[in-house]
């Protein structure tokens, strides 16, 4: 009996003298941009101080005399050379723990809390981690590396993170917040991921229409600079005639010039509650582009082939923002971006080769509000703004009630610009309606005619804004929106 008392109370002394919050400080290293659906590993430092009891007082100051005296002797002992502690790290919104692998069975345990053992040996350094902690000295440290995947775009910060030490002979534990005071100061960005988007499906769109294509929009007409020389043909300005090259060959020969028809590029991008419709997709597919990390123990796992993630139509749209972007600025077209309905971001066109990076930081943090959409204010608002005759690209997700709205803006857009309005429509929709089978029951049968008569709304209204705007109208799935736009785009673009 008087032994498991002394066990006792050498447990809880030694608890006491390992477990005060002054003694732990947790720093935090990431990178400040990581694209989305990027594997990475974020590296925390856990340091324990061992702080002098010179400022303390009373009771406090005896105690951790007798804690440490305690401590010294059974470590003499060899009872104690590690300290055992669970760290849980209070991760942003932005990233999901991927979990470690379990080095017996192989499969994977959940990412928190993270089992940490700490060696209780005495640094030779002296210096302190906290700049507060003038009279400490670093007893131990510890570098975590945990796996995380960047799931949702935005900014997010660290800050806390907890931990629960437990006692030599894991009697007791106590459990304590850390606060990381340098975590506020660098923000984690998630961006959409720009590059993996390049190396989709859609890489054979780009070769052909950034190799080839900007080849083949280059007009043969009266811009500025001198494309080839060709025989005169019955039109020609007389400016045009080579009279040099026609006087070595005895034959009229015209200079050619490429045609000086750059464009601004403009997008109104809704951020309404029509665009937060979910699309469901492996997001195992989604991590293909990510470059995988190992941690220090290279057991990196959680891939499950039935994890899935929800995609709003609204980061698929802004990757086809993203790429038609990046094609048009190829062009030589400068692009701008205006959103509406909760989220009211201004980028003023520009091009060079900055704009992609212009463009991945100002959306960063746009996602689909509560808002309802007002469409005739948006167009109000953008007419001031733009100074030269644009491409307005509308992208919504339109509800029938605001079609006559919708109408006045497409009017007062296109009295001055050229207007495309992408309409998206849920692939759900597009599936059942496009289905073999005919509807099944009554309750079907109601539904199949419901979403006909939805899509035959649609219809009409974009055939009327076509008839009476001139607004080019494309319905189309959030997914099939990037290839969509940068078709039209070129074929505009060699329409001139």
């Amino acid at each position: 009996m008087l032994m498991g008392l002394i066990v006792v109370a050498i447990d809880v002394l030694c608890l006491i003298n390992f477990s005060q919050p002054s003694q732990f400080a947790v720093r935090r290293h990431y990178p400040n941009n990581v694209p989305v659906f990027k594997e990475l590993d974020i590296h925390a430092v856990l340091s324990l101080q061992e702080v002098s009891s010179a400022n303390t007082s009373g009771i406090r100051k005896l105690g951790l005399s007798i804690a440490n005296l305690v401590r010294e002797i059974i470590q003499k002992l060899g009872f104690i050379n590690a300290l055992n502690v669970q760290f849980y790290d209070d991760y942003p919104d932005q990233l999901m723990p991927i979990g470690i692998a379990d080095n017996v069975s192989g499969s994977p345990n959940e990412a928190m809390p993270i089992a940490v053992t700490i060696p209780l040996t005495k640094s030779s350094q002296n210096h302190s981690i906290l700049n507060n902690a003038q009279h400490s000295q670093t007893h131990a440290q510890m570098d975590i590396f945990y796996p995380v995947l960047a799931v949702k775009r935005g900014t997010g910060f660290f800050w806390q993170s907890h931990l629960k030490v437990s006692s030599p002979f894991g009697l007791f534990t106590r459990q304590f917040t850390l606060i990381d005071t340098h975590a506020h100061a660098k923000p984690l960005r998630v961006l959409a991921d720009f590059s993996g988007l390049l190396n989709n499906e859609l890489s054979a769109v780009f070769e052909k229409s950034i190799d080839a294509g900007i080849q083949a929009l280059l007009r043969q007409g009266q811009g500025s600079d001198f494309l080839k020389l060709r025989e005169y043909s019955a039109g020609d300005a007389i400016r045009q005639i080579d009279w040099k090259a026609s006087s070595r060959i005895n034959k009229l020969m015209s200079k050619t010039f490429d045609d000086d028809n750059d464009q601004d590029v403009v997008f109104l991008l809704d951020c309404g509650e029509q665009m937060r419709h979910q699309d469901t997709t492996d997001l195992e597919e989604a991590m293909t582009a990510s470059q995988g990390r190992h941690t220090q123990s290279d057991n990196l796992t959680g891939r499950a082939d039935n994890t899935k993630h929800h995609i709003h139509y609204f980061d698929r749209v802004l990757n086809a923002v993203l790429l038609l972007a990046y094609v048009a600025n190829k062009q030589g077209d400068a692009v701008g971006l205006m959103t509406f309905a909760g989220q009211d971001v201004y980028l003023p066109v520009k091009k060079g080769g900055s704009l992609i990076r212009h463009f991945l930081n100002a959306t960063a943090d746009l996602s689909p509000t509560l808002e309802t959409s007002d469409y005739l204010v948006a167009s109000q608002t953008l007419l001031k703004r733009l100074k030269k005759r644009s491409l307005v690209i509308v992208i919504s997700n339109t509800r029938t009630e605001a079609s006559f709205e919708l109408t006045q803006a497409m009017h007062l857009l296109a009295r001055r610009h050229q207007v495309v309005f992408a309409n998206l429509t849920e692939e759900a929709v597009q599936v059942r309606l496009a289905g073999e089978l005919p509807p099944q029951n009554f309750d079907d049968a109601l539904l199949y005619h419901s979403l006909q008569a939805h899509a035959d709304t649609r219809q009409r209204l974009h055939e009327n804004l076509s008839q009476t705007t001139g607004t080019l109208c494309l319905q189309t799935t959030a997914r099939q929106l990037p290839l969509k736009l940068i078709q039209t785009y070129l074929s505009l673009k060699r329409g001139g």
